[in-house]
This record gives structure tokens, C-alpha cells and sequence, in this order.
């Protein structure tokens, strides 16, 4: 057994980019997916039907969750970095009126 660090986020992986955390948002998908899945059943709509409502929140999480191959940055957070700068104070450096040539 190897020792590896508390800083390395290796430890926490299963592979390059997928660890706990998105193995936590795969299994909420899941959840979603079987909710739909059981709700639909009620309405008598077909099995196909069902199966692909099932596995479209699933697969909608693994795209949201998969990191750019170049980036290592996820859609996801890609999206959570975007509403952070939007919500951040911006400075802007410019002089009201006067020559604008």
C-alpha cells in the first residue's frame, strides 16, 4: 500500500477527473431517472418510454460532470465559475464624457 498525501487529488479518484463527488451527482441523476421512471409507470406509457426517461437524467449528468480533455473543467463548472463572475464587483476604468477619440 502507498502513502499519498492529504493534498493529492488522486486519493479521491477512481480516474482522471471522476471521484466522489461526481459519482454522488451521477447517483442523484439516478434517483431522478427511477423517479420518472416509477411516475411514468403509473400513466401506463410504454416501457421504451420509461427506459429512456430513465437513462436521460443519467446521461445529462455524466455530460455536466465530464471534464474537457484540454481544460480539466467541467461543464459544470464552467457554469458555476460564469454565475461566480457575473455576481462579483467588476471595476471599470473609463472617464465620463470628454474627448472619446
Amino acid at each position: 500500500m502507498y502513502l499519498i498525501p492529504k493534498n493529492v487529488n488522486t486519493r479521491f479518484e477512481f480516474r482522471d477527473g471522476f471521484g466522489w463527488k461526481e459519482l454522488g451527482i451521477m447517483l442523484i441523476g439516478g434517483g431522478i431517472g427511477a423517479l420518472l421512471f416509477y411516475l411514468l409507470g403509473l400513466l401506463s406509457v410504454g416501457l421504451v418510454g420509461r427506459l429512456i426517461l430513465l437513462a436521460l437524467p443519467i446521461g445529462v449528468a455524466f455530460f455536466l460532470i465530464q471534464p474537457h480533455p484540454m481544460t480539466k473543467v467541467s461543464v459544470l463548472e464552467t457554469i458555476r465559475l460564469q454565475m461566480r463572475f457575473t455576481r462579483s464587483k467588476k471595476r471599470y476604468l473609463y472617464v465620463y464624457g470628454g474627448d472619446r477619440s
